[in-house]
């Protein structure tokens, strides 16, 4: 991200990512870490700056150009912004990429026992737990709902995966779930970010963590210097800073 500005959202982001790493986005409550994602994902559109995935320039004016060009977001309200409640659990993983599902490509049509192929491959694959793929995707826990937005995305030609608020409504088993499935997608080259109101999980799980306040990136950690304390400090420090500028 070069300078990425959106008024009234983010100021002048920028901050780059490496090949299966996993960056986390920390701050306050307004700092600005949703609004990233959803710039990058296609969901608003930026007033200034660059997006370059893979040396390419992102040029999302939708999400479904976004996830063309191989970024994807799981957005922290799920069931109301991504999953498709009334709808089966093989329906919403495959919904993404419904093409290669086509007997014939150019005919609006899916043929559903490969639907129903995939969709038990990415189950057992994300160990998603399910009576069947025909079971609406509103009667699972919340962890589950969560890995079948994620797998989702693994029908995809996927490079970069958002995650925001990814543990939010799971329970512990559930947390160290997802924590796996984010480490074998890093492992196997997937860009990620990582966005948790929980620093404790950041440190945990990120190689890298950007820490924004007011729209700003303000600081970037990693190795020794990546703890809880130092985060927190990085987040209430711009505050102060700015607090005292106002009053200035």
């Amino acid at each position: 991200m070069r300078d990425v500005t959106r008024a009234g959202a983010v100021s002048g982001v920028s901050f780059t990512m490496h090949h299966g790493e996993v960056v986390g986005l920390a701050g306050l409550v307004g700092a600005g870490r949703t609004e990233v994602a959803r710039l990058i994902a296609g969901v608003d559109k930026m007033d200034a700056g660059t997006i370059l995935v893979h040396g390419k320039e992102l040029r999302a004016r939708s999400v479904a150009e976004a996830v063309r060009q191989g970024a994807a977001l799981v957005p922290g309200e799920r069931r109301s912004e991504a999953l498709l409640p009334q709808h089966s659990v093989s329906f919403n993983l495959n919904v993404a990429n419904l093409a290669p599902l086509r007997p014939v490509r150019w005919l609006p049509f899916i043929q559903r026992s490969r639907a129903r192929a995939r969709a038990r491959e990415l189950t057992q694959r994300l160990r998603i737990k399910i009576a069947n793929v025909s079971q609406p995707v509103s009667e699972l826990s919340g962890g589950n709902q969560q890995k079948v937005l994620i797998a989702r995305w693994l029908t995809t030609d996927l490079k970069l995966l958002i995650l925001d608020e990814l543990s939010r409504g799971v329970d512990v088993g559930s947390r160290k779930e997802i924590h796996r499935i984010v480490r074998e997608l890093s492992g196997a080259g997937t860009a990620i970010i990582a966005i948790s109101s929980e620093v404790e999980e950041l440190v945990e799980l990120c190689d890298r963590i950007v820490v924004m306040s007011e729209g700003r990136a303000v600081g970037e950690l990693e190795g020794p210097k990546m703890t809880q304390e130092n985060v927190i400090a990085l987040c209430y420090r711009h505050v102060e800073d700015d607090q005292q500028e106002a009053e200035g």
